[in-house]
């Protein structure tokens, strides 16, 4: 991994991206910057996002292997700072190619959704919270070896700590969808979290996440016709047809109207929707 500071060369606030390639072209090798131009012709810039003052692009290097390039404009300290995830540790590349993109005009501009940060709670606090009876409930389901386990408390008292809002999962999703940065660890995170609620019987919040993640899905067009979304959207489908059978009725009704007024172009997530509805 790389990362360079350039100052630029005027006091504009405004970067012009025009001159991108002109202001790096130092911090290159000739032999790189050949690579580079090869790699942009060859279209092997997959993608190239522009997000605030920044761009993060996808690269395909040597054997097919897609590497991450983040390059981060900053006008009111006048510096440019680029870096890659490839193992070359100097500047690389998939750095020069996707600052050619950006030179050209060759990008997409993001529009994301306000991050939002998980709400939490100090274990302590969550201790103060539950009642002594829990407590030993608690206490004496243990044995000795995990008797001081998070992960076994933060489960058994879910109910103690702080539930996210809708919008902290749909946004966070949809910005990893877009920018196709992270999203297969905040999914797994999420169906992770759904399981957990189901087996807590939150069922409101087992439903609050899966809407959240397909919608994410539907609404970043990233519901493509391969493999991995159609076992994603059976797993959905799955989830969504447990928590609506087991859910009291006003939860009932709110899935069906959600099922009902979603508006979506895709036949497996037509036939998930289908066969929730016949509930």
């Amino acid at each position: 991994m790389a990362i360079d500071t350039i100052l630029y060369e005027d006091e504009e606030k405004e970067y012009d991206y025009n001159k991108i390639l002109e202001n790096c072209n130092f911090d290159f090798s000739n032999e790189i910057m050949a690579r580079g131009n090869k790699y942009y012709v060859d279209g092997n810039v997959l993608q190239c996002f522009k997000v605030n003052d920044g761009f993060i692009a996808k690269v395909k290097g040597t054997a097919d292997k897609i590497y991450t390039v983040h390059i981060n404009v900053d006008p009111l300290d006048e510096y440019v700072e680029y870096e890659c995830d490839c193992p070359y540790e100097d500047n690389c590349k998939h750095e020069y190619a996707t600052l050619i993109a950006i030179n050209y005009g060759d990008y997409e501009i993001a529009n994301l959704k306000p991050e939002i940060t998980e709400k939490s709670e100090s274990i302590l606090n969550i201790i103060k919270s539950v009642p002594a009876e829990e407590i030993k409930e608690y206490l004496l389901t243990l044995n000795d070896k995990d008797l001081i386990n998070s992960i076994s408390f933060h489960d058994y008292f879910r109910k103690y700590f702080p539930t996210q809002e809708y919008n902290f999962y749909y946004n966070n999703l949809y910005n990893a969808l877009i920018l196709s940065t992270n999203y297969k660890n905040i999914l797994d995170d999420y169906l992770n979290r759904v399981n957990q609620y189901i087996s807590s019987k939150e069922f409101s919040e087992a439903y609050k996440i899966l809407k959240a993640i397909i919608e994410a899905y539907n609404d970043s067009k990233k519901l493509n016709y391969n493999e991995e979304a159609v076992e994603l959207l059976s797993k959905l489908g799955m989830f969504l047809r447990v928590v609506k059978r087991k859910g009291d009725d006003t939860l009932k009704q709110e899935i069906t109207t959600w099922a009902n007024n979603l508006k979506y172009d895709n036949y497996y997530l037509e036939d998930i929707l289908l066969s929730i509805n016949a509930f």
